[in-house]
C-alpha cells in the first residue's frame, strides 16, 4: 500500500509532498508519513482532508495536536451512508444519494444548514441508520465553508489523491509485480519525476528537461 500526502499552494498549484510505503493503512503508517513531513520543515497544516478512518484521525492528533481542522471527504462519507441504507433497491439508493449531494450544492452555509434539516427530516424514519452516520459526521463535512469559494472544490473531497492514483495505476500496468519495497519507492519516484518533467516541458517547449538529468537522491 502507498500512502500519499498532497498540498496546495496559495496559487492553486497541487504539490506532491511525500509518500509512505506500508503494509496497511494504520495509525503508525500515517504518523510516520506526517513525522517525515515535519522533519523536512513542514509547519502544522491548517486543514487536512481525508477519508473517514480512525487511523488517520489518531495520527493527525498525535502529530499535530488538536489545532488542525479535519475535513472529511464528502464522497467517502456518502459511500459509508450508502452501506447503511436499509432499502437496497436501486431507486431508493439513487434518491438518497441525490438528496445528500443537493445538501452541499450551494455557496451559502446558511442554505446548506436549511437543506440539511430538510434532508434529515425526510429520511429520518426511512433510513435512520444512514442519517445517524450523517449526523455524527456533519461538523467535519462542512469545514470547507470556512474558506474562500475558490478553494472549496479542493477541500471537500479527496479527488486530488484519487486522480493521482488513477494516473499512477495506468503507469504501473507495465510492471508485472513488485520485487521489494525499494522497487516500489524507485518506481513511484520515477513516475513523479516524469510527471514533473511533463509539466515543465508542456509550458517550456524551448527549454525542455529530461528525467535523465534529475536528482534521484530523494529515493535513497
Amino acid at each position: 500500500m502507498i500512502l500519499i500526502a498532497l498540498g496546495i499552494t496559495d496559487t492553486g498549484q497541487v504539490i506532491f509532498l511525500d509518500w509512505q510505503v506500508s503494509e496497511s493503512e494504520n495509525c503508525s503508517s500515517w504518523l510516520s508519513l506526517f513525522r517525515a513531513l515535519i522533519s523536512r520543515g513542514m509547519k502544522t497544516p491548517e486543514v487536512i482532508v481525508s477519508d473517514d478512518t480512525s487511523s488517520i484521525e489518531k495520527a493527525i492528533h498525535f502529530a499535530f495536536g488538536e489545532g488542525v481542522k479535519h475535513q472529511l471527504c464528502l464522497w467517502h462519507v456518502s459511500q459509508d451512508m450508502k452501506r447503511h441504507l436499509r432499502n437496497r433497491q436501486y431507486w431508493n439508493i439513487r434518491h438518497f444519494m441525490r438528496d445528500f449531494w443537493q445538501v452541499f450544492d450551494t455557496l451559502s452555509k446558511e442554505e446548506l444548514e436549511r437543506r440539511a434539516i430538510q434532508f434529515i427530516k425526510f429520511w429520518q424514519e426511512k433510513e435512520a441508520d444512514a442519517i445517524k452516520v450523517f449526523l455524527s459526521k456533519k461538523k467535519k463535512l462542512i469545514i470547507y465553508f470556512d474558506y474562500d469559494i475558490k478553494w472549496r472544490h479542493r477541500l471537500r473531497t479527496t479527488n486530488l489523491a484519487e486522480g493521482f492514483f488513477k494516473h499512477l495505476k495506468t503507469f504501473i500496468r507495465r510492471y508485472p509485480g513488485w520485487v521489494d519495497e525499494a522497487q516500489i519507492d524507485i518506481t513511484l519516484g520515477l513516475y513523479l519525476l516524469g510527471m514533473n518533467a511533463y509539466r515543465h516541458n508542456k509550458n517550456n517547449l524551448e527549454n525542455p528537461v529530461s528525467i535523465k538529468n534529475v536528482n534521484f537522491n530523494r529515493l535513497y
